[in-house]
């Protein structure tokens, strides 16, 4: 019921696969949540995630820790992730679904100092980044809220809306 592992290092990109293989997707389908087998991961630990400069532009060390949780009645995930060499990155998200019910609930903040992963000295960013979503609602026929704020700055609301038959979007 916990998987802990001590270090990730991820030093380049995936190796494209080849582009003349057909793709096995189909062209259009319907969709459904899957059938998942039943999981009780009440710890997630991986204290060392580095990632090379070949990926994300600079080298970045991260912690990951969380718990996952799959029954045949409902499911449920959080995640925790925040840099560690340097203080400038957290993010906690929680998703909880109840099959019977068929509620979803997804509530998360993300929070990122100027000086983080997408500032550049070319593009420097002129506050914090917090990124937010939430949103509850029957799985199909679903609401949520997504907000980017700068600084103080709120830059973007965005207005989701899930249905079983398609997904709109929408800005205010």
């Amino acid at each position: 019921n916990h998987i802990k592992t001590n270090r990730i290092i991820l030093l380049r990109q995936p190796i494209p696969a080849d582009s003349h293989q057909p793709s096995s997707l189909p062209l259009s389908f319907e969709w459904t949540l899957p059938i998942l087998p039943q999981i009780d991961l009440r710890e997630m630990l991986i204290p060392h995630i580095h990632i090379s400069k070949d990926i994300l532009g600079q080298d970045a060390k991260f912690q990951v820790r969380g718990k996952l949780r799959l029954t045949t009645k409902s499911h449920s995930v959080r995640i925790h992730l925040s840099r560690t060499d340097q203080p400038s990155l957290t993010a906690d998200y929680h998703l909880e679904f109840n099959k019977a019910s068929g509620d979803l609930h997804i509530a998360g903040n993300a929070q990122m100092t100027a000086d983080g992963l997408l500032s550049t000295s070319s593009y420097p960013i002129p506050g914090p980044i917090t990124l937010s979503l939430k949103g509850k609602g029957k799985a199909m026929d679903w609401t949520g809220l997504i907000n980017l704020k700068v600084g103080e700055k709120e830059v973007l609301t965005m207005h989701l809306k899930l249905k079983k038959d398609r997904t709109e979007i929408w800005r205010f």
